[in-house]
């Protein structure tokens, strides 16, 4: 429990010089993590949907920016929290031991150079420390940003009842 705090600690510790909007968009979020780097930043839905093979999001840093591609058939929350982690990734500093295949980078981006894709960064787990670090700090941004899950206003069903057991501390519902 002790690693946990300090790892939200350190990742809160990250957020501190970067403006999280209220209301939040992530557009605007966005440009202000551009910013605190001073590199170019684009968000762009993925041409390959997620799959066993192909995750959800993907970080590609170039070396004129970076690229973060998200599954574009989800909901907003949903793609907000994949661009989030993956920016996370970023303020982290982390980077992939491997960068893609050539015809790979071709396919997803055609007119970019392969050779200037320094790393991409995918996962398809959390087994790693760096994963479980930018889903903190993701989560964080999250919670500071006041997203959180809307669960069904319906009183009595299974999904509602799930929520109040199962949400955010800060998606529960009122008492009732």
């Amino acid at each position: 429990m002790n690693d946990l705090k300090r790892l939200r600690a350190a990742c809160k510790a990250r957020l501190r010089d970067i403006e999280i909007p209220r209301p939040f968009d992530l557009d605007v979020f966005a440009e202000n993590v551009q910013a605190h780097r001073n590199r170019p930043l684009f968000i762009l839905p993925s041409l390959v949907p997620a799959s066993d093979k192909s995750p959800y999001g993907t970080w590609w840093a170039t070396r004129g920016g970076d690229f973060i591609f998200h599954e574009p058939h989800t909901t907003p929350l949903h793609r907000a929290q994949i661009v989030l982690h993956e920016l996370a990734h970023m303020l982290l500093g982390h980077s992939a031991a491997v960068v893609i295949d050539a015809d790979i980078s071709r396919s997803a981006l055609p007119d970019l150079d392969p050779e200037v894709v320094e790393s991409i960064l995918h996962r398809h787990d959390y087994d790693t420390p760096e994963e479980r670090e930018a889903e903190m700090l993701g989560s964080l941004m999250l919670e500071e940003a006041g997203l959180t899950p809307a669960f069904p206003a319906a009183q009595g069903d299974v999904l509602s009842r799930l929520g109040d057991v199962l949400g955010h501390p800060r998606g529960k519902r009122g008492s009732r």
